[in-house]
């Protein structure tokens, strides 16, 4: 079974970019939809990461706020590195599981491990071939200041949170360049996978 990896930045349309190979039926391993299922309200793991970096970064209801601990983590990488220790064993765990079924399950389809961190935490070893989204800091910026609010220094603090987006490019065995318009990407995103289905 064909197993890639799709990374890219924050804000450079590796989400986007995973909805369309879902619907083009390539199954989606999504890293941050399991953190998130990881760290959802009353789990083990939300216990430890509040008793970790405090109550404050809990909501009113006992539910992690996210826009809290991101504003810790992501302008101190000492702090980011502590969230990272306590969470992606558990997460890459989950990963492998999930392949595995996959595996058992639909051996003959593309299976796809979206995951923003694949090479800083050293998932790119267990894919055959890895995808990046691309797209120019700029078009970053303007993404995470215009569509999700965040102010210019929180912005700044997570781009540079992530290792740089042309390290990525490098490494890549697929490049996509988001910097253009969401029929661009597509467009894009249907030529790759034909090209990977064809293989």
């Amino acid at each position: 079974m064909p197993f890639y990896g799709l990374t890219g930045g924050i804000c450079t349309g590796k989400s986007t970019a995973s909805k369309i190979l879902s619907e083009l039926g390539a199954h989606i391993i999504d890293a941050d939809e399991i953190a998130r299922e990881l760290l959802s309200k009353d789990s083990p793991l939300l216990k430890i990461v509040a008793k970790t970096f405090g109550e404050g970064i809990l909501n009113p209801d006992g539910s992690l706020n996210r826009e809290e601990l991101g504003r810790m983590v992501f302008s101190d990488k000492i702090l980011l590195n502590k969230l990272n220790l306590l969470t992606h064993p558990l997460i890459i765990k989950k990963i492998r599981e999930k392949k595995a079924e996959l595996e058992r399950t639909h051996p003959n389809d593309i299976i796809i491990l979206d995951a923003p961190l694949l090479y800083e935490t050293e998932l790119d070893k267990t894919v055959e071939k890895v995808i990046v989204i691309s797209s120019t800091r700029e078009e970053q910026m303007r993404r995470l200041i215009q569509l999700r609010g965040m102010k210019k220094e929180d912005a700044e603090n997570r781009i540079n949170s992530q290792m740089p987006i042309d390290d990525k490019v490098k490494r890549a065995d697929y490049v996509i360049d988001n910097s253009g318009t969401i029929d661009d990407l597509r467009r894009q995103v249907e030529d790759l996978f034909k090209e990977i289905t064809s293989l």
